[in-house]
């Protein structure tokens, strides 16, 4: 019974994760987050913020995390530390568009393996921390 119940998980999972490609991203609050297709070979994702609020939101060029998704729920991707980032403030007036550039291997030490992933943005609007976030599938190459 139990290498049945193993593989229904396993469709399921699929399933999900093609979805989840095919559905376009929701607005999370003020920003909206898009990534492209993401395979276990990809190194650098453009992530495409979208400014659908009233105020001027505000965010750094490391303001984000990945938690990957794993049996005991979802855990974060720890940062290797190994690179340096200008302490720039970036904004984006509403109704604007930007781009966040992510390396994988510079800032998690590899490319991504198959399997969810959730990205969180990072930004503020006037002085309160916000959070942006899309969950995303990572495929075999």
């Amino acid at each position: 019974m139990q290498p049945i119940s193993s593989f229904f998980k396993k469709i399921f999972a699929a399933v999900l994760a093609l979805v989840m490609l095919l559905l376009p991203a929701q607005p999370a609050g003020d920003v909206q987050l898009m990534l492209p297709e993401i395979t276990t070979d990809t190194e650098t994702v453009a992530v495409t913020m979208t400014n659908h609020g009233d105020d001027v939101i505000g965010y750094g060029l490391d303001a984000f995390t990945v938690e990957k998704r794993t049996a005991f729920g979802w855990t974060s991707l720890q940062k290797t530390g190994n690179y340096v980032v200008a302490a720039v403030m970036m904004s984006l007036a509403p109704g604007e568009t930007g781009t966040l550039h992510v390396n994988f291997p510079l800032v998690y030490g590899k490319t991504p393996d198959t399997g969810l992933y959730r990205f969180h943005f990072h930004y503020f609007v006037n002085t309160e921390k916000r959070i942006a976030s899309v969950t995303f599938a990572v495929q075999p190459a």
